[in-house]
């Protein structure tokens, strides 16, 4: 057996969801819905969930460059990360819970 851990909108049974986008930007959903997003320890969970709570998460983006005219050295670079609030979102209405996995064997 595995555990993992996910975060569970207490008021909605709903979990954050997996996703190509931030996770900071989503908002839960049903587990049948979206699969729950895993964790491999408590405290990543945790984090993850804190992280929700202040807010969606936005990188700004720039590209630095060498001042050597024959180097390839450059490439993007995030510059700045600012966290937009989101009304409604509290760590008292998430929490961390433990996810069972069970491996069939053959």
């Amino acid at each position: 057996m595995l555990i993992m851990y996910a975060v569970r909108h207490i008021p909605t049974g709903r979990f954050l969801p997996t996703g190509k986008k931030s996770f900071t930007k989503l908002e839960p959903e049903e587990a049948t819905v979206v699969p729950p997003r895993l964790h491999i320890s408590y405290k990543r969970a945790a984090m993850a969930m804190h992280a929700w709570c202040r807010g969606i998460h936005v990188a700004t983006w720039d590209w630095w460059s060498s001042d050597d005219p024959y180097s390839n050295a450059g490439g993007p670079y995030v510059d700045d990360i600012s966290v937009r609030p989101v009304r409604g979102r509290c760590v008292e209405h998430m929490e961390v819970v433990e996810i069972k996995l069970l491996v069939k064997e053959d």
